[in-house]
């Protein structure tokens, strides 16, 4: 479930810049979780380009546990397990849009 879409993230000091091009429906949501890979945190934070617009949601498992996510508009995103555990994806893959690459 999409909980925002056409986020800007705090860090993003200007208050010109829009993030209303970066909009995700649900099959696109499914679709980069189906093809991203998990990466380390570091080499998230590091290596993987940054950006400003992001999408952010919840998912319910089977077993009825929920878990957080958000992506990035460069393809990199989070989910974050209902331990408070945060794995790092990416999907180089994910050429399509609303992404950026």
């Amino acid at each position: 479930m999409i909980l925002e879409n056409a986020v800007k993230a705090p860090l993003e000091k200007d208050a010109q810049y829009s993030c209303s091009h970066f909009r995700m429906t649900n099959s696109q949501v499914r679709r980069y979780f189906s093809n991203a890979k998990r990466v380390e945190q570091n080499e998230a934070h590091h290596a993987l380009d940054w950006s400003p617009c992001g999408a952010r949601g919840s998912v319910i498992f089977r077993d009825g546990k929920t878990a957080e996510w958000a992506i990035s508009e460069f393809r990199v995103g989070t989910i974050t397990l209902p331990d408070g555990k945060e794995l790092a994806v990416y999907c180089p893959t994910c050429k399509f849009k609303p992404f950026s690459w």
